[in-house]
């Protein structure tokens, strides 16, 4: 026999799954502001990283620049010029 089980948000019956939490229609409401969040998260963190080269001395630069070929070098992608990194062209 299945325990009733009730959403944690809206508190309507769940009949789906077998350990359920939300209902469908809170669920999809829960993954896309995940999804919206993760993204915010993302530019803001894009964000500091272009305001931090603007700050970063010569020696930073290049150390920084470094690390992220050593990052591109383990993905398999070609390295990054000063140029382009400095650009923001890295995706």
């Amino acid at each position: 026999m299945q325990k009733e089980r009730f959403c944690k948000d809206c508190g309507h019956l769940i009949t789906h799954g077998v350990k359920p939490r939300y209902c469908e229609a809170c669920a999809a409401v829960r993954i896309k502001n995940k999804t919206r969040d993760s993204e915010k998260k993302e530019e803001a963190a894009k964000r500091r990283r272009a305001a931090n080269k603007r700050d970063m001395a010569l020696d930073e630069c290049v150390r920084e620049i470094e690390r992220v070929n050593a990052q591109r070098k383990q993905q398999g992608l070609a390295p990054l010029s000063y140029g382009k990194w400095a650009a923001g062209i890295m995706r």
